[in-house]
């Protein structure tokens, strides 16, 4: 587990990052105490003339533990999605699902954007949070993901809680994975976001390996009372989300240098971290020690890192700033650092360091209330150990030496501390973590004989009451918020639960009863929650179904708009005439409204006065149609002279007209050459002997006829294939005193086959395949379309005068 002597917990703020100059710069802030013992805070801004490599593979770390759920699953998910769209097009990712186990979404690394990613959240939306979260597989997971062959820039993105309940990591598993991190050159930012964050680890990881930490904003729950509806606060949520993910994706851009080797004044007594963490080109990087002397030059800093495979030498030169009351806080920090080099300063940047600064005040501010308390009571020698506890970290505290001053004066001063005073002594000084060998009453108290026992049976004691006393206050905060906040109050008394079962100060029965106690509020809490949550379901029903009702609002109010529309058009043309298309309008108007009136209405509208329109011009043409008739009727009986005459030639003149033109009665274009001829007369003869057979091959029959009668025949076996008809075939037939043209049309129609002459042989084939052969040919016309020749001379000199001879005669004869 991370040191507990760290400076409580960060809170939920969003932690901002100064970018840097363009040039490495250096700032020393100083605190000297009234010892003479100095302290300082060096601040390294890289600047953002760093090689900056435009490729770069990231590995996420989702955390889908039991703690996502709800509106913080939600809150992750839109951050991953922001950070997706803010990666460039030739970064890759590879997602990874953490909580118990690590489990890649994708075999290996993807484009940000496109059908491979999308997929993997597919599997990550379907993916329940259950568990806890396994930090250790987590990060040793994001460790080992790049192949050591690859080139490109490496950052990991942890978007979660940070709490690791199950493998709890002390200092030197934290170690170790921090080391394989540097070893990979992977810095690790983090999205904290959850009902109960590790901000204080996140913290530590983004400081060591070169990262950022970006605490998200407090969730905006829906509040009909105030005014917020849930679909709003979902919205504001998600937009916040997303600008994070788009913080995270601008992180993994940052241009990250990783130390080689590093040169420090030799004024640094103690540097912490012991080892320069990596620079970044968007974020200071923070040194804190204690200084061997005062500081009165200028003071050089030169650090040899790498970026890629190139080596480059940043030389920084900080002048020391006089010793400041407000950076008196970093006596406390290096002595902190002290227990592990370093290895969990959570001083992420200048934000970071200002940010610690700012709870420790705090801290101290609480305590010396804490004091004033204790001091009002009677209590004047816990008072005077709290306030020397507070000063001994803010050593200029008016308000602690007012409290320590006014207890060692008071008339009680010297009295024995009660249970209560020793608890809240106990808690000043666990807040402040000041180490007993430097309490002069600690102190006396070890110079007892057998004080040893008695402390440590006193320490448990105290101990116990005090955890009687926070599951106190925890029960009753949780009465507080738990109609509020339930997610919240259940995880907090899971977590209370939990220390109660670690803490060896507690005998069973008391962790029996405390433990019971809080197993009762958390079993009323998830009363409560399902309450809320069933009175959200209902309340998101009515909203669904209000959101329903007005959508169908929509659509009507829609679906009259454009049904207004086409009704005008269709009016438009039914002014114009223009019934056909008036028709077509109104099926348009149909079928925005199928069940509707007006539709039908403008259809047989439409159709009645195009039918009526239509007859109205039938009519007219009638009544045109009629007078013309009865026009033509009167000028037929204008009588006409029969000259010339009309004169038909006699029979005999007709008949051998006919004669001449019978060999030119039908001329085919084809021409034929001396087999396909010798193919026609073999087709006219008649059959003599009688052509029989029974049960006999089709190939077999068509062999017999091409030997008898020597011509070549050929069966299109394709065309026969197509209708599944083998040459095998059997044929069964006997014919006698007919044409060899018959006999092969009867045998072969029983196949449903047929014949054509084509390139000098006789084809057996289909039907279908022989009506797509055709032969062109030409008739002789010219007797029905050449004009009558007229002719004055007598007899048939010609056949107009022939016609006109005859009527004139039939007129004469009339």
């Amino acid at each position: 587990m991370l040191n507990a002597r760290l400076i409580g917990v960060l809170p939920a703020l969003l932690i901002f990052v100064s970018m840097a100059a363009a040039e490495p710069t250096a700032r020393l802030d100083t605190y000297r105490q009234s010892d003479g013992v100095t302290f300082f805070a060096a601040s390294l801004a890289a600047g953002q003339e760093l090689p900056v490599i435009d490729r770069h593979d990231v590995v996420v770390l989702f955390d889908t533990s039991a703690s996502q759920t709800s509106l913080y699953r939600d809150s992750a998910i839109a951050a991953l999605d922001g950070l997706l769209a803010g990666l460039s097009p030739s970064d890759r990712v590879k997602l990874i699902a953490v909580d118990l186990t690590a489990s890649a979404l994708s075999d290996q690394f993807i484009a940000p954007k496109g059908d491979a990613i999308q997929a993997a959240r597919t599997k990550l939306l379907a993916r329940p949070p259950l568990g806890s979260t396994d930090m250790e597989t987590a990060l040793q997971t994001a460790a080992n993901a790049w192949d050591e062959a690859s080139d490109t820039a490496r950052a990991v993105v942890y978007i979660g809680d940070g709490v690791s309940m199950i493998n709890l990591l002390n200092g030197q598993k934290l170690q170790a994975l921090i080391e394989d991190l540097i070893a990979a050159r992977a810095p690790i930012s983090s999205l904290a976001v959850g009902p109960r964050t590790d901000t204080q680890l996140l913290a530590v990881l983004a400081n060591q390996t070169g990262g950022n930490l970006y605490v998200a904003e407090p969730l905006v729950f829906a509040d009909p009372d105030q005014g917020i509806l849930p679909e709003r606060a979902e919205a504001e949520n998600i937009r916040r989300s997303r600008l994070a993910g788009a913080r995270l994706a601008a992180w993994t851009q940052a241009a990250v240098v990783w130390p080689i080797d590093f040169q420090l004044p030799k004024v640094f007594k103690e540097v912490y971290p012991a080892k320069v963490p990596p620079l970044r080109s968007d974020r200071s990087t923070i040194l804190i020690g204690q200084l061997d002397g005062p500081v009165t030059e200028p003071l050089p800093m030169n650090v040899l890192v790498a970026s890629g495979s190139e080596q480059i030498q940043l030389s920084f030169t900080a002048t020391g700033q006089p010793s400041n009351p407000d950076q008196a806080f970093l006596a406390s920090l290096v002595e902190r650092a002290r227990a592990d080099a370093g290895l969990t300063l959570p001083t992420v940047g200048d934000e970071g360091l200002a940010e610690v600064r700012r709870l420790v005040r705090s801290n101290l501010d609480q305590l010396t209330m804490l004091a004033e308390q204790a001091a009002t009571t009677g209590n004047t020698q816990g008072a005077q150990r709290i306030a020397q506890a507070v000063l001994h970290h803010d050593p200029g505290n008016l308000r602690a030496e007012t409290v320590h001053l006014l207890a060692a004066r008071a008339p009680g001063a010297g009295r024995d501390a009660s249970p209560t005073d020793l608890r809240l002594v106990a808690q000043a000084e666990s807040a402040a973590d000041e180490p007993a060998a430097e309490s002069p009453a600690s102190t006396d108290f070890e110079a007892q004989p057998g004080s040893f026992l008695d402390s440590h049976v006193e320490h448990s004691a105290i101990v116990a009451e005090l955890i009687r006393k926070e599951v106190e206050l925890a029960l009753d905060d949780a009465r507080r918020t738990m109609s509020e906040n339930p997610d919240q109050v259940i995880q907090d008394l899971k977590l209370a639960r939990e220390n109660i079962r670690r803490a060896p100060e507690l005998d069973m029965e008391t962790q029996t009863v405390l433990i019971s106690r809080l197993e009762s509020a958390i079993k009323e809490a998830g009363q409560r929650q399902a309450d809320r949550d069933e009175r959200l379901r209902e309340q998101l029903e009515r909203q669904r179904a209000a959101r329903a009702q007005r959508d169908m609002n929509d659509r009507f109010l829609r679906t009259i708009q454009k049904q207004k529309q086409r009704m005008e058009s269709f009016e438009s043309l039914m002014d114009e005439n223009r019934y056909k298309e008036a028709v077509d309008m109104a099926g348009l108007v149909e079928e925005v409204d199928p069940n509707g009136v007006v539709p039908r209405v403008a259809t047989l509208w439409a159709r009645l006065a195009g039918n009526e329109r239509d007859m109205q011009i039938i009519r007219a043409e009638r009544h045109r149609a009629f007078f013309d008739a009865l026009y033509q009727s009167e000028r037929s009986s204008v009588p006409f002279p029969d000259e010339p005459p009309i004169v038909y030639p006699p029979a005999d003149v007709w008949e051998e007209l006919t004669y001449r033109r019978k060999k030119y009665r039908a001329v085919d274009l084809k021409s034929q050459g001396g087999a396909e001829e010798k193919i026609m007369a073999a087709l006219e003869e008649q059959i003599g002997e009688p052509l029989e057979f029974i049960e006999t091959p089709l190939s077999d029959a068509i062999n017999l006829i091409k030997d008898d009668y020597k011509i070549e025949i050929q069966l299109d076996k394709p065309a026969l294939e197509d209708l599944a008809i083998s040459t095998d075939t059997p044929v069964t037939a006997s014919y006698q005193g007919i044409s060899l043209r018959s006999a092969l049309r009867l045998m072969l129609s029983e196949l449903e086959l047929t014949y054509v002459i084509k390139d000098e042989v006789l084809l057996i084939t289909t039907q279908e395949k022989a009506s797509e052969e055709l032969t062109v040919k030409v008739y002789p016309v010219a007797d029905l379309v050449l004009p009558i020749q007229n002719t004055m001379m007598g007899g048939f000199g010609g056949l107009g005068g022939g016609m006109g001879g005859g009527m004139m005669g039939g007129m004469g004869g009339m």
